[in-house]
């Protein structure tokens, strides 16, 4: 007995990979590599000129050959490992996370934070640079809500720390370099995510397979690539609204004080940098309800209701102060969103909702490869490729690797649609956790996208980086398909096709950010 407590005490990581050290672990080495390596990268061109989403940016070369040896680096390490049968599970997801955190950073290095974000405009403009630079400058909010001031600004003033301890440290006084160091938070934040991820499916107490398959397509996803050089704050939202799934989960396994203020603080922040951040607390004010209507049962809820007023007491405040703030100050409604006009270019409300919602034709994927908001209007079509390239454009000798990536993740999305369905209405019940919180956050996220479409038809409106959590529920439930295949023959063809389409989708992918 004693002997088994030891092992498993031996086998537990040490108090410093624990709670919350591996993400400050994470910051310090991301900021300590940039120090090093940034002064090193080339970059062309400037933030005044006006980047749009058909610019062609070519990246330095070095980085990418850096990133294209350390990646080769690991699937041979991988491979050594794996032939002298002594790749853990443990190991391969270490090495799967690995490989995302090169794709980030590295991507996030070669590119210049006025290239792939979204309304960054300049520095004297109304665009997220702007709000980041006067925070930077004044250290105070911004005094309207015009352009993109009227987000929350988390984000904006995490750049803005960044930004200034960067220009401290590294004794760079020129703005268009010091700035390079503001897209650490979203290359910080698209990193850490994968830790959140590992922790969510463990929660959800996934087998190792699944786990892997899901980490797999999490670590190589081009949306997370994409999104780690952008400025805004979008990625920083998706981090704090996946870590808000992952505690309200944990409060529903474990209903503490610790997990449910955590969870409040994690809402908070989310809605504290950006508004849609709120849709997060419509799944847990949903697990909440579940759990108070069996505690009632049970004639337990009265200790619930002292949890619910802590969470109150933390999350109001921290999630709504800066819009109680601008509606105090500019009368600025509580949920306002920036508006074009119907004879903006972007508006696709002309299409009639066969067109834009309940049609897709797979052979327009390949026609116009890359995603044009001002000509296209199917909201499926454009999601697709949105998810892989943005609303950017790149250099023909992409194309192969594009083409590739849009039939993978097809077959990918395919896949985990049928899992989604399969597995909520069919799934076994020790999975029943992780099914159903999948399936409703998902859920959530498309019906927000269907009716934020509606509501505002424009080109822009479609951008996947408004349902981004969706690759991580995708990812959940390939993880479980793999795990339900039927035994023999016949399954293990079908598991090898899977993992053959995972390993395309992933070269692919880091063919992509590397050529």
């Amino acid at each position: 007995m004693r002997e088994d407590k030891k092992n498993d005490n031996s086998r537990r990581p040490s108090p410093l990979l624990r709670g919350f050290f591996p993400y400050v672990w994470l910051l310090i080495g991301l900021f300590t590599l940039f120090l090093i390596l940034a002064p090193h990268v080339r970059m062309n061109g400037s933030s005044q000129l006006n980047y749009a989403s058909s610019t062609l940016y070519d990246s330095d070369k070095n980085v990418r050959m850096i990133m294209s040896a350390l990646l080769s680096a690991l699937a041979i390490a991988a491979a050594v490992l794996l032939a002298k049968r002594r790749l853990s599970a443990e190991k391969g997801l270490v090495l799967i996370v690995m490989a995302g955190v090169i794709l980030r950073f590295g991507t996030m290095l070669y590119t210049p934070f006025y290239v792939h974000g979204h309304d960054v405009g300049s520095f004297d403009g109304y665009g997220h640079l702007a709000y980041v630079y006067h925070i930077f400058e004044t250290g105070t909010l911004p005094d309207s809500y015009l352009g993109q001031f009227y987000h929350p600004p988390f984000a904006h003033i995490a750049n803005a720390v960044v930004v200034r301890l960067y220009a401290f440290i590294s004794g760079q006084t020129y703005l268009e370099n010091i700035f390079e160091a503001a897209k650490l938070v979203p290359c910080f934040a698209s990193c850490a995510l994968m830790l959140v991820c590992w922790r969510l499916f463990g929660t959800f107490d996934f087998s190792k397979r699944a786990k892997i398959i899901a980490m797999s397509v999490v670590a190589v996803h081009p949306t997370f690539i994409l999104m780690s050089s952008s400025i805004n704050n979008d990625m920083l939202m998706v981090f704090f609204f996946m870590a808000a799934v992952l505690y309200t989960v944990r409060w529903y396994k474990d209903p503490s004080y610790k997990n449910i203020l955590l969870t409040a603080v994690f809402i908070g922040c989310a809605m504290s940098t950006k508004f849609s951040g709120a849709l997060v607390a419509v799944f847990t004010a949903a697990v909440f309800l579940v759990v108070l209507i069996r505690r009632s049962k049970a004639g337990k809820a009265l200790p619930l209701f002292a949890q619910f007023w802590a969470f109150a007491m933390v999350c109001f405040p921290l999630g709504l102060w800066y819009y109680v703030r601008n509606l105090l100050l500019f009368g600025q409604p509580i949920g306002y969103v920036a508006q074009l006009g119907t004879d903006s270019a972007l508006y696709t409300g002309g299409y009639t909702v066969l067109e834009r919602f309940l049609s897709f034709h797979p052979l327009r994927l390949f026609g116009e490869i890359y995603c044009d908001p001002w000509n296209q209007f199917n909201l499926w079509e454009y999601t697709v490729k949105c998810a892989l390239f943005g609303e950017f454009t790149f250099s023909d000798a992409h194309r192969v690797f594009a083409v590739i990536l849009i039939m993978a993740s097809l077959v990918l999305i395919i896949l985990s649609l049928y899992a989604m369905v399969r597995l909520v209405f069919f799934g076994r019940r020790e999975t029943r956790l992780g099914t159903w919180t999948l399936g409703a956050v998902w859920a959530l996220l498309m019906a927000s996208f269907v009716y934020f479409n509606i509501k505002y038809p424009f080109g822009c409106t479609m951008d996947f980086r408004y349902i981004v959590p969706t690759v991580i529920t995708g990812a959940g439930f390939l993880g479980l398909l793999f795990d339900r295949l039927p035994v023999g023959r016949s399954g293990a063809a079908l598991r090898a096709c899977l993992i053959a389409v995972l390993c395309v989708f992933g070269v692919a992918a880091a063919g992509f950010y590397i050529i």
